[in-house]
């Protein structure tokens, strides 16, 4: 696995660059949905509501972490952000992920991956507290709350 890179993504910017204060994942029978909010009450719904992608699911799968034991992001997510132009710099940025470690281990289930299906993302929410990540085939909608 070669070094993962990180790109900028920032497809709404009302939430406050590193105050993103809470998340909560919530997958049921409509889809995955991620709720953030920062310190400022501002929140948005990322949802990756459409019904059968390519793997028959919403999404391909997600994972939740503290950020503490993603710290190996530190380094990557500086260089996203001074490759990158036209930022709100005051907004927060997410990142879509190349070289993806997570993509790798599920290209190694008993399942189809990004053999037959390269056009496969991997999507990274920070928060003050969490990192979560989805591998999906589509880029979720952002409402705004």
């Amino acid at each position: 696995m070669q070094n993962l890179i990180l790109h900028a993504w920032q497809p709404i910017t009302n939430l406050k660059k590193h105050y993103v204060s809470d998340a909560r994942v919530e997958l049921n029978d409509e889809g995955l949905f991620i709720h953030l909010r920062d310190i400022d009450g501002n929140k948005v719904l990322i949802v990756y509501d459409r019904n059968l992608s390519y793997m028959e699911n919403y999404v391909w799968a997600f994972r939740h972490t503290g950020d503490g034991p993603r710290n190996n992001l530190r380094i990557p997510i500086k260089k996203a952000l001074e490759r990158a132009t036209d930022l709100n710099i005051q907004a927060e940025t997410f990142y879509k992920v190349e070289n993806s470690d997570f993509i790798e281990w599920f290209d190694q289930l008993a399942w189809a991956g990004t053999s037959e299906f390269p056009d496969v993302e991997h999507h990274l929410y920070g928060t003050m507290n969490d990192v979560i990540e989805v591998i999906a085939d589509y880029e979720p909608k952002f409402i705004i709350i």
